[in-house]
């Protein structure tokens, strides 16, 4: 009788996974691209390599929101306000002549049902700059300033002159002309329009030290 041959079913081919991976011709071309003899070790350098440059995409998109939104913010349309007004800016600044301070155009609105002062601030125009400062950084504060007469409430005519919330545009960086467009409201009784003055003073930011003042308008 001829002795039964067996075979041995543990000594198997490795696994059909592996000899993919090994085969794959993007990993081969990776291994030698790299120069590296491990397929694990290639294979973890490829996933650093995708995440680093996710994270290089997104940073990119987060820098091109950013310069789109503050040019947004730089090129505002223009929105026509109610009842505008175009004066000139009597000025703080040394060794300037005389009138030559620039333009601030506003407006003043009065609605008798809410009684509320709407004041707008449009846009500014040829501000004066000290000389040797180059450009401005420049924004506005804008209040009320009450002083008590003859047809005054008795709280006010018991009190001295009272400055009303101090309100604040933003800053326009590195302009003479800046637009702003942008308004605020104050409440305000009607028996004292009479002896209220709208002040709006015109301010260069300065980032390190003091704001440097440019000029104030006082509308009676």
């Amino acid at each position: 009788m001829n002795p039964i041959q067996t075979t041995d079913s543990s000594s198997s081919a490795p696994p059909s996974g592996s000899n993919s991976t090994a085969n794959d011709p993007f990993v081969k071309w990776w291994t030698n691209f790299i120069k590296v003899a491990s397929i694990p070790l290639a294979l973890f350098f490829f996933t650093l390599v995708c995440l680093g440059v996710v994270l290089l995409c997104t940073i990119c998109i987060c820098i091109l929101r950013s310069y789109c939104r503050y040019s947004r913010g730089q090129k505002r349309p223009k929105r026509p306000i109610k009842g505008l007004y175009l004066d000139e800016v009597p000025g703080l600044v040394d060794g300037v002549e005389i009138g030559s301070y620039g333009c601030l155009e506003y407006s003043l609105e009065y609605h008798m049902n809410k009684q509320e002062l709407k004041v707008g601030l449009t846009q500014a125009m040829d501000l004066a700059s000290r000389p040797g400062a180059g450009l401005l950084d420049p924004y506005v504060k804008v209040f009320l300033e009450m002083t008590p007469n003859e047809d005054a409430s008795e709280e006010l005519l018991l009190g001295k002159t009272t400055v009303t919330k101090k309100f604040k545009t933003s800053v326009q960086k590195q302009t003479n002309n800046p637009c702003w467009n942008e308004a605020f409201i104050f409440k305000l009784p009607y028996n004292t329009l009479k002896c209220t003055s709208v002040i709006m003073n015109i301010y260069d930011y300065d980032s390190i030290g003091l704001d440097n003042a440019i000029g104030r308008l006082r509308v009676d």
